[in-house]
């Protein structure tokens, strides 16, 4: 991981994530990007020229990132000498958009985001920013709930519901659990106990030809109420980090639609990392 990319709008919750991206930048010595993304400078008459739009874009610029600057500082004291932290402010009238402009352009392997209130499931659903991240952003969502706390990554969990697309999540999800020597958790919630022997045969199959991880087990629950299982799964594991795979109609917004965010938003802090078919590169279909 060279770049990660941490959005910020100065809140609290936003102040708690940049703890999370500065300690994944130090781990993996990686280029920080702290980002503001704004609207456009509102030209205040129709005379004004060209040269003076440009002016007030520069100075916009130039308090932002000033602002920034002090963000940072205030957020934490564990910055050396040798943090590599670079600022960038984007103008654009949509928040998402702004913020997958600057993953493009910085070829960013992460984003990390903070969300409003205690859990990221919540956020998800009702987020506009969040969740337009976690449909098309293209690179991971690492997305924090404000009542998270980050020290190492022990346990990470990867809800699978055995796409062959998670095979590739999970490869790229490998190098995060290697350098933190932390257990990765594979685990599988279903309905139907019939269908799943074949299913999990072929994929443990599929999965062992490409990761070779001595930490990697796996998990299997069966359960109606999937989000409530998840939620006791997470709890009872200390887990420090669930991974998913988002698809549209499948993955966070299949699982967790309305009628289970509650229980989430009510029992569950854990950080939530998300990929996507941009993320892994997948092409569209026709």
């Amino acid at each position: 991981m060279k770049k990660i990319i941490h959005p910020t709008d100065f809140s609290e919750n936003a102040s708690k994530a940049l703890k999370f991206a500065i300690g994944l930048s130090k781990k993996f010595d990686a280029e920080l990007i702290i980002l503001n993304v704004e609207d456009f400078p509102t030209i205040m008459n129709s005379s004004s020229s060209v040269s003076s739009f440009t002016e007030m874009e520069e100075e916009k610029i130039a308090s932002i990132t000033k602002n920034l600057k002090k963000y940072v500082g205030n957020s934490t004291n564990s910055l050396d000498a040798n943090s590599k932290i670079h600022y960038s402010v984007k103008f654009n009238s949509s928040t998402a958009d702004g913020i997958i402009e600057a993953i493009n352009e910085t070829d960013a392997d992460m984003t990390v985001v903070g969300t409003k209130g205690q859990s990221i499931f919540k956020e998800a659903i009702v987020g506009s920013t969040t969740k337009a991240l976690v449909l098309k952003a293209p690179c991971p969502i690492l997305a924090i709930p404000e009542e998270a706390n980050f020290d190492v990554l022990k346990h990470i969990i990867y809800a699978s519901d055995f796409n062959q697309h998670d095979i590739i999540a999970i490869t790229r999800l490998v190098p995060i659990a290697e350098i933190y020597n932390a257990e990765l958790s594979i685990v599988h919630i279903y309905k139907d106990e019939s269908s799943y022997n074949s299913e999990a045969t072929n994929f443990r199959k599929n999965l062992s030809y490409q990761v070779k991880y001595p930490h990697l087990n796996y998990e299997t629950l069966v359960s109606d109420d999937l989000a409530k299982s998840l939620v006791s799964y997470l709890n009872n594991k200390n887990a420090d980090l669930l991974v998913m795979f988002e698809k549209g109609n499948t993955g966070i917004s299949r699982l967790f639609h309305k009628d289970m965010v509650k229980q989430f938003a009510e029992h569950s802090t854990v950080p939530l990392m998300s990929f996507n078919s941009y993320s892994i590169h997948i092409p569209k279909e026709d």
